[in-house]
């Protein structure tokens, strides 16, 4: 899998999750996804970051 397919799984993931926090029928089911959302938004933040610092050296 390339960093892009990586970055658009956990942004599709990140929203998934929150949908299914927005949508969950307790409160602590809610908190399970909007953590798991968080995580995947982390994730893809960080992947993001890499992709950015990764740029061929100039010679």
């Amino acid at each position: 899998m390339h960093i892009d397919e990586d970055i658009d799984f956990h942004s599709e993931r990140a929203m998934a999750e929150l949908d299914r926090a927005l949508s969950a029928s307790c409160i602590q089911a809610a908190q399970a996804h909007f953590g798991l959302s968080a995580l995947h938004l982390d994730r893809m933040q960080s992947l993001k970051d890499e992709l950015a610092n990764f740029i061929p050296q100039a010679r």
